[in-house]
């Protein structure tokens, strides 16, 4: 019995391969309805998302200094040792401000540990809130009725001082850029009277 043309023979089965194809069923993504959503724009969780905090907000590079920071102090003292005993507020921000300072007279590392002056300042913030919001801070602040807001008052008051000394300065500078605009007109006017003179 002749084959049809173009018949493609299965050599484990003798069958032609075009039939077997056309019995197959369909893919099963056609069985199902089109995925659909109830927000008009964006994902529903990306609605939801933007809700929240969003820690991608955090440059990386500054995890991993602070990171390494914390790693030291956990070779040191301990991982989490601040949990385990309360830890005093001022020692943390004397640390920080050392850290600080050491970073803005050029200093990029500290000596002991070489980790970035940064990353341990980074540590000691983080370690300060973690044990305030857990309540394991020891809080020396030198903290009065009187001086609450204290802070806030003169960084105002000393802001508005340079904000009036910026505004002198520009009206001196308006001041004395009219005068040489005006002397030059004079100059100006008397070249002209000389040139009529001559002529």
């Amino acid at each position: 019995m002749a084959k049809n043309a173009g018949a493609v023979e299965d050599p484990r089965s003798g069958r032609d391969r075009r039939k077997t194809r056309d019995r197959r069923a369909p893919p099963l993504s056609t069985k199902f309805r089109p995925p659909t959503s109830k927000a008009e724009g964006p994902n529903p969780k990306d609605l939801q998302g933007k809700k929240k905090i969003s820690l991608t907000k955090i440059p990386p590079i500054a995890l991993l200094h602070c990171a390494h920071a914390m790693m030291d102090g956990a070779k040191k003292y301990d991982c989490y040792n601040w949990r385990a005993k309360d830890i005093t507020a001022s020692i943390y921000v004397d640390a920080a401000k050392r850290h600080f300072d050491a970073w803005f007279e050029g200093e990029e590392q500290a000596g002991d540990s070489q980790v970035h002056h940064l990353g341990h300042a980074m540590a000691c913030g983080a370690i300060l809130l973690d044990a305030q919001e857990t309540g394991g801070l020891i809080d020396d602040r030198p903290l009065t009725d009187r001086s609450k807001g204290a802070y806030a008052r003169v960084l105002k008051r000393l802001m508005l001082v340079e904000q009036e000394k910026a505004i002198l300065e520009q009206e001196k500078a308006r001041i004395e850029e009219e005068r040489r605009a005006a002397a030059q007109r004079q100059r100006r006017h008397r070249q002209r009277r000389r040139l009529k003179t001559l002529r």
